[in-house]
């Protein structure tokens, strides 16, 4: 068990032997994913052993994008959120996953360094949504 604070006591592991830690998501709330949910460790006798779970929060949202021509940003292009994270890239067909904090903002994609292979998607979210996943369909505006 979990408590609100994100932390957990595992009596039961076994010392000096590798032990796999891992997190059952079925409860965890709907504006967070795991980026990996199991671990191993291998505690001493008697000891406290902490192990760390990397968590992304925010809106996850399924972007179709376009470009003002029609087109779509090319497959595997980096995508960056406002504070330059890179938090994914496109996917088949113009798709972008990603999981957003902020409820406005843009996105840059990026898909080389010149000047005419970037794009910007600016969205507007609904943060309080019950929704556990938006889908968007936005137009990536050349900068």
């Amino acid at each position: 068990m979990v408590d609100r604070f994100g932390y957990a006591i595992l009596p039961s592991l076994s010392p000096y032997r590798v032990n796999n830690v891992t997190l059952d998501t079925r409860k965890m709330r709907s504006d967070a994913e795991l980026t990996g949910g199991s671990q191993q460790i291998v505690p001493y006798a008697g000891a406290i052993a902490r192990v760390n779970f990397a968590t992304i929060s925010g809106k996850a949202v399924l972007i179709s994008v376009k470009m003002p021509d029609g087109g779509i940003p090319p497959m595997g292009a980096d995508v960056f959120n406002g504070e330059g994270t890179n938090i994914g890239m496109v996917g088949q067909s113009g798709q972008i996953y990603a999981r957003i904090a902020h409820p406005s903002g843009s996105l840059l994609v990026r898909w080389g360094t010149g000047a005419n292979q970037r794009c910007r998607v600016a969205y507007q979210l609904d943060l309080h949504t019950k929704e556990p996943f938006l889908y968007l369909n936005k137009i990536c505006e050349k900068e």
